[in-house]
């Protein structure tokens, strides 16, 4: 029997889905690491950008914790093991819009945060080392949950099509006679 391809990558692009949500909730959950100190021992406008940069890490957060619960939703839905029906369609149609427009926000977010953050003389603080990471890591991943909602839409859309004309062929009809 020959595999479908499109449900194999279906199926790896549902897992990968998952496995870069949990990555992106950790990375949210220790985002404000590299921070502390402008909240700390840093001057009232650091202060200020560390409050604001709260603002961008619970945004993050949040979303990391919707794109958690709506990845194992794929998995309630079969994405990773059969072709989807008109529920399941629908369902990833909503599961990547939401995906995509919330992750594009915060990667359109991060480069004014970033050079504000690079904008402070941070001689006030001993012993400071200057770290992007957080925001670097942020970019790569959102865009890669960005990248693999396009895909996931993408091939269960195209094995819905095929599905639903597999479904008609098998109901009698014949094609080209």
């Amino acid at each position: 029997m020959k595999a479908d391809i499109g449900l194999k990558i279906q199926k790896g692009v549902t897992y990968a889905l998952i496995i870069i949500a949990i990555i992106t909730f950790i990375l949210g959950l220790g985002f404000m690491t590299d921070y502390y100190q402008l909240f700390y021992d840093g001057s009232q406008d650091m202060f200020n950008y560390y409050k604001d940069l709260q603002v961008l890490n619970k945004v993050i957060f949040q979303s990391t914790v919707a794109f958690i619960v709506l990845s194992f939703l794929l998995l309630a839905f079969d994405i990773h093991k059969k072709k989807a029906g008109v529920l399941g369609w629908l369902f990833v149609l909503g599961f990547s819009v939401y995906m995509i427009t919330n992750s594009l926000t915060i990667v359109s977010a991060i480069p004014s945060y970033q050079q504000a953050y690079l904008a402070f003389d941070f001689s006030i603080i001993e012993n400071y080392s200057i770290s992007t990471m957080s925001f670097s890591m942020s970019r790569v991943l959102f865009t890669a949950l960005t990248g693999l909602a396009v895909i996931l839409l993408s091939v269960v859309t195209v094995n819905s099509i095929k599905k639903i004309k597999a479904s008609k062929g098998s109901m009698g009809g014949t094609y080209g006679a």
